[in-house]
């Protein structure tokens, strides 16, 4: 009577892992797909001047991250004023951003004033229009920004500068699905980097899961019964 329950009991046991091991495997499956997807659609470095440099996925629906470098440092690394994108075509609108932010008519000390680069970025979308595919787009891009700069002890002034360079984007013709792009925007954000550490660890951590499931004596989780 005792064996019959013990084996009852294995047996349940035996079907328990087996049910959270199918569980188990969803995760496995479906985070590899999610990453894959984060890298279907590659970041690649695009055209540049003197003082602009893009990259981006260069399709429509995709976008431009522009990084400016004035080459000029300011207090703190204050600046403001507005970027302007002006491509040449009807087909993609005129996009303007303000930048920066104010200082006031006192700048407070942080330990001492120190020189700071100005160097700023603005990410700018790719209309999803199938007249954009394959299409190659000139652009004037326009930083103007006015920023501090001391002169004699304690004192500070505004002083401005204007850039206006060309660049020339050559659209992708093949135009990525609204998923792939939302996974690449992700990828490239903030926090993309953190949550694709986020999943891989998940995955390892479910990876373990599902093995000590699969190989309980293995990692200590199935004890023997002693002999009577």
């Amino acid at each position: 009577m005792a064996e019959s329950i013990a084996s009852q009991d294995k047996s349940a046991d035996k079907k328990s892992r087996w049910g959270c091991f199918s569980i188990s495997l969803l995760p496995l499956v479906t985070i590899p797909l999610l990453l894959t997807s984060m890298f279907s659609v590659s970041v690649l470095d695009g055209p540049k001047s003197e003082h602009f440099a893009t990259t981006g996925v260069f399709t429509p629906g995709g976008f431009i991250d522009i990084q400016v470098d004035f080459r000029e440092d300011s207090i703190l690394g204050y600046y403001k004023g507005s970027l302007t994108f002006q491509p040449d075509t009807t087909a993609w609108p005129p996009q303007s951003q303000q930048v920066g932010s104010e200082w006031g008519r006192t700048i407070r000390k942080i330990g001492h004033i120190y020189n700071k680069p100005i160097w700023l970025h603005w990410i700018v979308p790719v209309p999803a229009k199938p007249e954009l595919a394959g299409q190659t787009v000139s652009v004037v891009l326009t930083a103007d920004i006015e920023y501090p700069t001391e002169v004699g002890v304690g004192r500070f002034i505004g002083r401005h500068s204007r850039l206006s360079e060309h660049l020339s984007f050559q659209l992708a013709s093949l135009v990525p699905s609204n998923w792939d792009m939302a996974c690449a925007r992700f990828r490239y954000s903030t926090w993309g980097i953190v949550g694709i550490l986020l999943l891989a660890l998940g995955w390892l951590f479910d990876l373990l899961v599902a093995l000590a499931l699969l190989f309980p004596k293995a990692f200590g989780m199935e004890l023997e019964r002693p002999a009577n």
